[in-house]
């Protein structure tokens, strides 16, 4: 888990630096890790996935980023109460792919 935690913040740093070709691997690797380590359902793999979202929306995969945000919110939705932090950052992260794949929308 620690593993896939530093694969994860080395992902979001890369995608702060607009690096979004390396930044994917990393994310990928982080997920994998997670899931088999700690569960596809667990709240840390919804995290990596949120992440994956906005890796993906960045190289303008619309359908990666939402597949990856409906996947987070899923996990969100089963373990989380509505009124937690992390629900609210996977709002905006699917508002910002809603809002790339259909502009008119807003």
């Amino acid at each position: 888990a620690t593993m896939a935690a530093l694969l994860q913040n080395h992902a979001r740093l890369l995608l702060t630096l607009n690096r979004i070709d390396e930044a994917r691997p990393q994310v990928e690797r982080a997920l994998a890790l997670a899931e088999r380590y700690i569960g596809a359902d667990s709240v840390d793999v919804a995290g990596i996935r949120l992440t994956l979202a906005e890796i993906a929306l960045a190289a303008g995969d619309g359908a990666a980023a939402q597949q990856a945000i409906t996947m987070a919110d899923a996990i969100y939705a089963a373990r989380l109460p509505a009124t937690h932090p992390l629900r609210a950052r996977a709002d905006l992260v699917a508002a910002r792919v809603a809002l790339a794949r259909d502009p008119d929308a807003s």
